[in-house]
């Protein structure tokens, strides 16, 4: 086969005749794009694998593809050995110096071109950094057929010179692009390593060397490579020799090199410097052609100069020689520098000379320098230590001698000035000139400077060489003569240190501006001003002082004033304190003016005494010591010499009052007690003199003197504590403030006791001490005296006083009992406490609640009204409800509280409020109950449809409204609409639109709410049209049901398949209707079909083909009616045959005046006589007659117009099988209206369900047993569908009740109407009349031309209709023609027959009659579903139109279906009968040639037979009077259930009763939990049965029991267990997917046989072994492979196999078998679903934990490992659950423990707090769970996990199982302090204990009258002569306590003491304290210590335990000595 390959980048040739060929399994080229051919890889057996684009004609297209076929069958391999890759180099290790040729090569065979990518990758090394690829860094190589030369790469490593500790590396990856021939050519990358040949130097021996060179340097580093190496030489044949590796080393310094270079080591080089010069001068080492530069060199610098000459003139020019060494060998471009001044020139002789052209300058001492390579980086310089100097400058004439005035210019001129400007100064004697000019080297401007005198030279200053005075005076200068005769003119002075003016007068001030400065004292002018030749003006700055020289200076010659200038004198303002004790020594602070700005030494006196000590502090500010002394005093101040003083500015102390003592007991308020006033500068006495005491503001009653110190004061009359005591006498008034106290008052009576909380009340209390006088002015505080009255914490108000034991206020609002009241007068606080007296607000009283009841899982806000719940927010609030806390309270009023109540049972509970700990007995009145929220069990129908606009009913209980609770429903957060309670167990609402389910759904009933999840409804199926000729041709098949989708979009995510075939196309046309197209050959007689919407897939829909086969069963029951008697016959449609049964005598039957109850079988008929109406019932079964009369009393007005129109009235009769009655219509008689009847079939009362306009059609009726709908055609110009509810609970609507009619519209909406021939004034005002009783729901009546009504609308567009929501009566489809109706039970719609009288929709001229179906969408009382929006192609659809109301014809006629068209004369309307299963038609045509039409649905050629009809009443197919009582399936939802079992399963259908007849379903012959009933067509098994473990999963059968009759199972394919994972989920395991089949087992179920395995895995029952005597081969396919140990599968087809403990999950297993004699291959998955394994606790130490009472305060919180935790085993899933422990105490002492212990289960740790000091015993017990469940989510009740089908959420284990803990808390060691004491060693200090653990130590201190202390004694005297003495301790002061600690039994201790400092050291001691053995302590205290330090004491018992270590605590304080007292007084009380 010839094909082309692409070159690269071109596409392939799409030519017409040429075969574009792609090899490999990746893809297929398509022509016109640009793509190479690509190739997959493998290594397995792999043949050729081709895709052909289709550029070929198909002829050619086979013949190159069977080419390809024949090729692969006789050569399955590849074909050719194209070898393999491979990389090829001398050496993979590279030197850093030199490229490498990397070789790619092709060996071992060469078959077919080849083409591979290379990719040069970067490791360590960078491509461009650290080497280079010749070839770039990536690439293609080729090869051609048979080529097998190698690829060259050539890699360069780049030199850097830089050390590399490590080597780099870079790696060649090669990839194969594309092989011919299929090749598999294996590569592997390849990795280069560049290695680092640089060497390293780190350190230089010596890094500097005389420029002459020879210095021997040495170079340390690494990378030397070793120098001392010898390899073998082979000289001849007898003789080897080994010669020296050579290895080429190099030494630079700069660019010269070293000599006499040597390798030592290969970190060591030696080497001598060569000759050089300058600075860092890198050092380069080069070893064999690699080197670095790493260090530097620098040469000396130039040394050891002298030179010539030593001077020259500032010309310059001379030539200098300098002499030296280190001038260098050569010339490097030496410089000589003078002063920092280059030489004109330099030229360098030798090492040790060079000259230079000294450059012109000045100055002198300058500095020669030698500077070599000037300029560049390695300059250095070296200095000479002599000096050089140019020649002074000369003066030689000036041009200005003197001045009058301002000082002037002065040019200069001389020689040696300088060429150039240097800064050369003038001077003028010794001063330079203020500026100083350089014009040339002989001249210089300059500015005379100030000076005096006359005959003072000029000179000249260049750069330090300063010229000499000339001797001449024409070379002087002479200053102006000295300011004379200066005066002051005028000054003025500031206040304080402030600058003032002065003007200074006389002569000589010079006759222009000149220079002035003026000096006061020392003090110099800031600012002067030259006025005139005799003024000057100057600013005083501040200062002290008077008679002060003024010196004026101009030009700085001086002139002195000729009087003095005084400052301004220094003043007191005040002094603070300006009262200080007649003692002296008080620190007083004098504030004034001009006491300097700085510290002149000032002296301050208090009158005539001088301050013991003065200090300046400011200008402001001085600092006195006070004197002795008394009275007012004047403060004087001298500053500088200078005095002044301040007037009543200070004053010694007066009398004083320091305490008072208490002569008599009790200090009453009405006076009389006395005390004695104690202080100072009482007098002498007897007599007070001026003095006189006050208490408070009173003066005492009579006061005495005692002393100079004290006096006595009988108290006046008052009230109140802390009152102060004051004396006057004269300016004096001392206070002491706070110092006496009246009794405080007493309470001993309230009257009342207690009050409101609304503070209302007025209270009396009654008691003593309540002043001697008050006066109260209208309610306000009293005048003279201030009480203030609190309750509780509350002030009371409006305090009146009466009397000393009697008041009264209003008490301010509150809460609380038990209150005291607290009097304060005057500060004097009592309370009513201490006497018993308490006053209470009144309790909270709760009368009301809101609301008042809650769910019992609480969480509702309850309200509390009544009254006493306090004006402000209490601090406490407690409500209770029962027994049952409700908290948080909240405080909104007094009158009322709210709180949240918490969960809670019970009703009629009473409920109380605790505000302030007061409380009341709750009313009986006010009572709160627990109501249980609502029950969810089910809903109808079970699942929804996400488009919305379902009636979901909602089945539960416990959904009552109570009072005027409210209802609502909300899916997935959206709102329900219409939510209606239908009873305790029943609400019902419309869903709203919602997304993909499955769906939250929330009932809430009042304030009570349940939730739960509504899954979204799986499309279903209800029936199948399928004709034989259909599925033989795999045409087009119609599929009807639900939750197909509402709008076209739906069928994208649709799929359909008929036994597992595809069926499409699939072609959505409504949501319960698609059709599609099979493919040929279906063979199954009964085969089912599926719809699956996205995941969600319909349970398998059995259904028959319909085959035209006339001989089928046509046998019927038929009634009639024959003279007086009804007959029951057998008829045969078909043949005609009749056999009559049984006659019963029943009178005449007119036609459409029967109906039959199918259920109880029984016939019932209304006739007349001539009394009335008669109804007569005939038992089939039992063959009895019953006539009875119609009560018609019931319908009043209507009972006279049926007797009196005779027997034609009563029409259209029906049975309605859920309330056993007869409905039937009252014709019409002129009035325009008909009256529909219900006949109750057991008494024969009949009443009227509803009024219809116009005239009803004749037989024309039909009846919906599963909604209870009626359905009627009315005539008038048209024919309408009318569709009455015969469910007395449904209607009238709003609409019905305001007098208008409900329509069904073709937008499927219901809208409230009134109709009308047109638009005239009376019927609009009838129109407007109904919208205005329909209230909100109606804004405007539109008249609608087009449908002839008036139409009640809304003004916006999306406001629901509601008004004609269960309607009565509902008028519907408009009709033409209709002479026959039928309703069809299987597919519950209307058969209608039509006569076609214009011809309009014949299909042929003959067909002159259509059979319709006729959808009641929105017509019964089922949810209303959209309206056809299109329909299939080949239907047609009944657009009716009339001649006659024109346009009125558009109201819902689009949902008529033409199912067949025949010809007739005339149809009779009252037999039309549907044959069940075949679906025939039975028609009666025409009178005198009476036929039967069977017409199969869809053919329009029926089967005629001959029969007279004319006496038939009633036809019913044979098989009804059985089937109709059995119930039938159809199909279960969902089709797949989990083996866990638990879930709920719908079961469609027909047959399962009209009412509630406890139905029963089994599956797989196990009972479901139970069933509910729904509808005749729907039942549900709730709570589906499990399947046990080692189950083979598949279909499974059921029963179905209705009334005792029982279905056989029904077809297996119906339903299906699976695992728990794939139920809802369709793309795991569908109808549409092939899956394996699964065997169901629990996690632990150990060993699993299943006999006849293989055999159940075939559906089709064919017996499957392992052939004979042998057993079957498997093999695993997947999952887990560690669930399943061992795993054997016997010779007839048994499995047997045992699962791994604590495994869980999926295993698939293939097994090899026998089918017959045919191998097989069979699979399955074995599903273990996970268990969850008990927890567990196992505890440490045998379950006994002791703790050493000690650590009680050590540990505050205790942590212990005590237990070890198990999640029940190590896998995954038990590892991820929570574990959960409860602690129980048993018994013991639970007082030990502050917190209870509490046990973590991630760490086994037990953590409490101990109670200090306490000892004993406690036990608990722990309880453990787990929160693993077992993945099924089912919400079961918890449980034991003891077996896998124990479904519970956690698991718990058993009480007991080692897991009781015995707490023991021991006492620590005893040990008690002792009270000791000791003298400490060498010093008199006293150490001594308490007895509690402190040690104190005293100095020694003594004291006595006028004694005198040692000589080694601190003592210090006071005025009494008392002398106080310190002693001193030694430095190291030693003492030691026996005894310290001590055993309280007596016995000898053995413990060891362990002392730690506890916090900083206070230095109170040396060291820390030592404890011996026997308990004694001793210390060494540091010398003056103060204060106190802590110390831990350790105890460890040696004799071991849970207690052998306790602790106590030590403190040592360190007391000052004693003080007055004598030494044999002390004792240790005292210390």
């Amino acid at each position: 086969l010839d094909y082309l390959v692409a070159p690269p980048g071109e596409p392939l040739n799409a030519s017409s005749g040429l075969v574009n060929l792609t090899l490999g399994a990746r893809g297929t080229h398509m022509p016109g794009f640009d793509a190479t051919a690509q190739q997959d890889h493998f290594s397995g057996e792999l043949t050729e694998v081709a895709f052909f684009d289709k550029v070929l004609d198909d002829g050619d297209r086979m013949r190159a593809e069977r080419a390809m076929i024949a090729r692969w069958l006789s050569q399955a391999h590849p074909p050719a050995d194209a070898g393999h890759i491979q990389v090829w180099a001398e050496d993979f290790t590279i030197q850093e110096c030199r490229p490498t040729t990397i070789e790619i090569r092709r060996v071992g065979g060469s078959d077919g071109y080849l083409r591979i990518s290379f990719a040069i990758r970067n490791g360590t090394a960078v491509v461009g950094s650290d080497f280079d690829v010749d070839v770039g860094e990536t690439g293609y190589l080729t090869w051609d057929h048979g080529d097998q030369s190698a690829r060259e790469i050539v890699a360069t490593p780049i030199q850097d010179h830089l050390w590399k500790t490590d080597n780099i590396n870079f790696t060649v990856h090669l990839q194969l692009e594309y092989a011919e021939f299929m090749a598999h050519l294996p590569m592997e990358p390849a990795v280069f390593e560049i290695q680092n040949n640089d060497p390293l130097v780190s350190s230089i021996s010596a890094a500097n060397g005389p420029t002459v060179g020879g210095s021997r340097i040495t170079l340390y580093g690494e990378g030397f490579k070793n120098n001392n190496t010898r390899e073998e030489v082979q000289i001849d044949a007898w003789t080897t020799v080994l010669r020296h590796v050579f290895v080429g080393y190099e030494v630079r310094i700069g660019q010269t090199e070293c000599t006499y270079t040597q390798w030592v080591s290969e970190t060591a080089i030696v080497c001598d410097t060569a000759a050089g010069t300058g600075s860092n001068a890198p050092i380069k080492l080069t070893v064999q052609g690699n080197w670095s530069q790493d260090l530097y060199f620098t040469y000396d610098n130039p040394a050891q100069m002298t030179f010539t000459p030593p001077t020259d003139s500032s010309d310059g020019g001379a030539t200098m020689t300098i002499h030296g060494i280190n001038f260098g060998t050569e010339d490097v471009n030496q410089s000589v520098v003078i002063g920092g001044t280059v030489s004109l020139s330099t030229v360098w002789t030798s090492d040790q000379r060079v000259t230079a052209i000294v450059p012109p300058g000045i100055g002198g001492n300058l500095s020669v320098e030698v500077l070599l390579h000037a300029g560049s980086s390695r300059e250095h310089v070296g200095a000479s230590p002599e000096r050089f100097s140019y020649q002074l400058p000369v003066v030689t004439a000036v041009s200005k001698r003197s001045h009058n005035g301002t000082l002037p210019r002065v040019m200069i001129f001389g020689y040696n000035f300088g060429k150039l400007d240097y800064l050369q100064q003038g001077m003028v004697g010794s001063e330079v000139c203020t500026t100083s000019v350089w014009t040339s080297d002989s001249s210089l401007s300059c500015h005379v400077p100030h000076g005096s005198g006359s005959n003072v030279p000029f000179k000249l200053d260049a750069a330090g060489a300063v010229s000499i005075p000339a001797p001449s005076t024409s070379l002087w200068f002479s200053y102006m003569q000295p300011p004379i005769n200066v005066s002051i003119a005028n000054s003025s002075l500031p206040l304080g240190n402030g600058t003032g003016s002065i003007t200074l007068v006389g002569k000589n001030f010079g006759e222009t501006r000149s220079d002035v400065k003026v000096r006061i004292g020392t003090t110099v002018s800031t600012q002067a001003m030259w006025v005139s030749e005799t003024a000057v003006v100057a600013r005083i700055e501040p200062g002290v002082g008077h008679m002060l020289d003024a010196i004026v200076y101009i030009n700085s010659q001086p002139g002195l004033a000729e009087q003095p200038f005084d400052y301004r004198a220094p003043v007191t303002t005040s002094v603070d304190p300006a009262f200080a004790p007649t003692s002296g020594g008080s620190s007083l602070t004098l504030l004034g003016v001009a006491f300097g700005i700085h510290d002149y030494a000032p002296e301050a006196r208090l009158g005539d005494t001088a301050c013991n000590q003065t200090w300046w502090t400011s200008d402001s500010s001085l600092g006195c010591i006070s004197m002795p002394g008394t009275g007012f005093t004047n403060v004087s101040v001298t500053v500088a010499g200078f005095t002044g003083t301040g007037y009543d500015v200070f004053a010694y102390d007066g009398p004083d009052v320091y305490n008072i003592s208490y002569l008599t007991p009790g200090q009453s308020t009405l006076g009389g007690g006395m005390i004695q006033i104690l202080g100072r500068e009482f007098g002498t006495g007897p007599t007070l003199g001026g003095l006189r005491p006050f208490v408070g503001d009173t003066e005492c009653t009579s006061a005495s003197w005692v002393s100079p110190s004290a006096l006595d004061c009988v108290v006046p009359g008052g009230a109140g504590s802390h009152v102060s005591v004051s004396l006057v006498m004269g300016l004096y008034n001392p206070v002491l403030a706070n110092a006496f106290s009246y009794d405080l008052p007493n309470v001993t009576m309230l009257v009342p006791p207690h009050a409101g909380s609304n503070g209302s009340a007025t209270i009396t209390v009654n008691g003593n001490g309540f002043g001697p006088s008050c006066s109260v002015v209208s309610g306000l505080p009293p005048s003279n005296c201030d009480i203030t009255v609190q309750v509780g914490q509350t002030t009371c108000t409006q305090v009146r006083w009466y009397s000393d034991s009697s008041i009264s206020c209003n008490v301010a609002s509150g809460l609380g009992s038990v209150l005291p009241v607290q009097v304060d007068v005057d500060t004097g606080v009592g309370s009513s406490y201490s006497n018993d007296v308490f006053f209470t607000y009144d309790a909270p009283d709760v009368s009301g609640l809101s609301p008042w009841s809650a769910p019992t899982y609480g969480d509702i806000t309850v309200s509390l009204f009544g009254s006493n719940f306090g004006f402000e927010r209490p601090a406490q609030a407690n409500v209770s409800i029962g027994n049952t806390v409700c908290a948080p309270v909240v405080w909104t009023s007094d009158s009322s509280l709210s709180c949240l109540s918490a969960a809670g049972t019970g009703t009629r509970l009473p409920i109380s409020a605790n505000v302030m700990g007061s409380s009341k007995t709750p009313s009986a009145s006010v009572r709160f109950s627990y109501i249980a929220p609502p029950v969810l069990t089910a809903f109808t129908p079970s699942k929804i449809a996400p488009h919305g606009g379902e009636v979901l009913t909602i089945h539960g209980r416990g959904m009552q409204l109570l009072g005027q609770e409210t209802l609502s429903v909300s899916i997935a957060g959206s709102s329900c609409l219409s939510p209606t309670p239908i009873s305790d167990s029943r609400v019902s609402c419309t869903t709203p639109p919602l997304g993909n389910g499955p769906w939250d759904l929330t009932l809430r009933v009042g304030n009570r709410q349940s939730s739960t999840r509504i899954d979204e409804a799986a499309p279903m199926i209800t029936s199948i049209s399928a004709f034989a000729p259909v599925i033989e041709t795999g045409g087009p098949i119609t599929i009807m049901g639900r939750h197909f989708g509402i709008d076209p979009s739906s069928q994208t995510i649709l799929a359909g398949a008929v036994d597992s075939q595809r069926c499409q196309p699939l072609e959505w046309v409504s949501d319960s209707s698609i059709s599609c197209t099979l493919p040929m050959g279906i063979q199954s007689a009964v085969p089912h079909a599926v719809v699956r919407r996205r995941l969600l897939e319909s349970s398998p829909f059995a259904f028959e083909i319909e085959r035209l086969d006339t001989t089928a069963n046509s046998e019927t029951i038929s009634l009639r009616s024959v003279g007086a008697a009804l007959e029951l016959v057998s008829l045969n449609i078909v043949t005609a045959e009749m056999e009559r049964l049984q006659v019963f005598p029943t009178g005449p039957i007119n036609s459409g005046m029967s109906a039959m109850d199918n259920v109880l079988q029984i016939f019932h008929s209304v006739s007349y006589d001539d009394i009335g109406p008669i109804l007569t019932s005939v038992d089939v079964r039992e063959g009895t007659v019953e006539t009875m009369r119609i009560a018609l009393g019931a319908l009043g007005g209507l009972r006279r117009r049926l007797l009196s129109t005779g027997a034609n009235v009563l029409k259209n009769v029906e049975f309605d099988q859920a309330s056993n009655t007869l409905v039937c219509v009252l014709a019409s008689s002129g009035c325009g209206q008909s009256f529909v009847l219900e006949i109750d079939t057991s008494d024969g009362s009949a009443t009227t369900l509803a009024a219809i306009n116009g005239s009803i059609a004749h037989e024309v009726r039909a009846m919906d047993p599963f909604t209870r709908t009626y359905y009627l055609v009315v005539e008038e110009d048209d024919q309408q569908l009318v569709a009455i509810h015969t469910d007395s609970s449904v209607g009238p609507s709003p609409c019905e009740d305001a007098g208008g009619l409900c329509q069904l519209m073709s937008t499927g909406e219901k809208d409230c109407v009134h109709v009308a021939d047109d638009n005239n004034l009376v019927d609009s005002y009838k129109a407007d009349m109904i919208c205005m009783q329909l209230r909100q729901s109606c804004d405007f009546a539109q008249w609608e031309e087009a449908a002839g009504m008036f139409v009640m609308r809304r003004h916006s567009h999306f406001a629901r209709n509601e008004t004609c929501e269960n309607s009565r009566v509902l008028y519907g489809t408009k009709l033409d023609g209709v002479r026959a109706m039928a309703f069809d039970y299987e597919k519950r719609d209307m058969l209608v027959v039509r006569e076609d009288v214009t011809g309009v929709y014949r299909h042929a001229p003959e067909l002159n009659f259509q059979v319709l179906r006729l959808a009641l969408t929105g017509m019964s009382m089922e949810p209303f579903e959209s309206i056809y929006s299109r329909v299939q192609r080949r239907r047609l659809m009944s657009h009716v139109s009339s001649t006659s109301g024109a346009g009125r014809l558009n109201i819902a006629a689009a949902n008529l279906e033409v199912t067949n068209s025949f010809s007739a004369s005339r149809i009779l309307p009252g037999l039309v009968t549907i044959m069940y299963q075949h679906q025939w038609l039975l028609l009666q045509e025409g009178e005198g040639e009476s036929r039967v039409i069977v017409i199969n649905e869809g053919e329009e050629e029926p089967d005629v037979a001959a029969l007279d009809l004319a006496s038939l009443r009633l036809i019913i197919p044979r098989d009804d009077l059985v089937s109709i009582l059995t119930p039938k399936v159809s199909y279960v939802n969902p089709g797949k259930v989990s083996a866990l079992g638990g879930s709920d399963i719908t079961v469609f259908g027909q047959h399962f009763g009209l009412t509630d007849s406890s139905p029963m379903v089994k599956i797989d012959g196990q009972p479901c939990g139970s069933t509910r009933w729904v509808s005749d067509g729907e039942i549900v098994c709730q709570d589906a049965p499990a399947k046990p473990s080692g189950t083979l999963l598949g279909l499974v059968g059921g029963q179905v029991t209705v009334a005792n009759y029982e279905m056989p199972s029904y077809i297996p394919t119906f339903l299906k267990y699976v695992a728990e994972a794939e139920v809802g989920s369709g793309a795991v395991c569908c109808e549409l997917c092939s899956c394996a089949q699964q065997v169901w087992t629990w996690e632990n179920s150990g060993r699993t046989n299943i006999p006849f395995f293989l055999s159940l895995l075939r559906t089709d029952q064919e017996i499957v072994t392992c052939g004979w005597n042998q057993n079957c081969s498997w093999a695993f396919e997947g999952g887990n492979r560690e669930l399943v140990q061992s795993l054997y599968i016997d010779q007839d087809g048994s499995l047997e196999f045992h699962l791994k403990p604590f495994e869980n999950g999926n295993a698939s297993f293939a097994v090899n078998a026998t089918l017959g004699i045919w191998p097989t291959t069979m699979r399955f998955m074995i599903v273990t679903r996970a268990v969850n394994n008990p927890p567990s606790i196992t505890l440490v130490d045998g379950g006994m934990l002791d703790i050493c009472e000690v650590d009680a305060d050590a540990h505050p919180l205790r942590s212990v490992h005590v237990a070890e935790v198990s999640k029940g085993s190590e896998v995954d899933d038990e590892l991820k659950q929570s574990i959960t422990i409860s602690v129980r105490a048993i018994e013991g002492n639970l007082s030990l423990f502050s917190e209870l212990p509490m046990l973590y289960p991630e760490s086994g740790t037990l953590t409490f707090r101990l109670v200090p000091g306490q000892v004993g015993n406690a036990t608990f017990v722990f309880g453990v769970r787990d929160d693993g469940g077992l993945g099924s989510g089912l919400p079961f009740t918890p449980g034991v996990c003891s077996s896998p089908m124990d479904i519970g959420t956690s698991c718990e284990l058993d009480e007991g199982y080692n897991r009781t803990l015995i707490v023991r808390v021991l006492p620590p060691p005893l040990l008690v302090f002792g009270n000791t004491s000791a003298s400490a060693a060498g010093s008199n200090a006293s150490v001594w204990a308490d007895g509690q653990g402190t040690v104190y130590i005293a100095g020694v201190g003594v004291g006595g009258m006028d004694m005198t202390c040692p000589g080694n004694a601190s003592n210090s005297t006071n005025t009494s002569g008392w002398t106080q003495c310190h002693v001193p301790r030694p430095p190291v002061l030693a003492a030691s306590l026996d005894g310290f600690f001590h055993d309280p039994s007596g016995g000898p201790l053995d413990y060891s003491f362990v002392v730690t400092r506890v916090g900083e050291d206070q230095g109170v001691l040396l060291g820390n304290p030592v404890i011996y053995n026997n308990g004694s302590l001793a210390l060494v205290f540091s010398q003056e210590s103060l204060g106190s330090q802590l110390y831990n004491v350790t105890l460890v018992d040696a004799s071991g335990g849970a207690c052998a270590h306790g602790r106590m605590q030590l403190r040592v304080v360190a007391l000052p000595p004693w003080t007055m007292m004598n030494m044999t007084n002390i004792t240790n009380t005292t210390m």
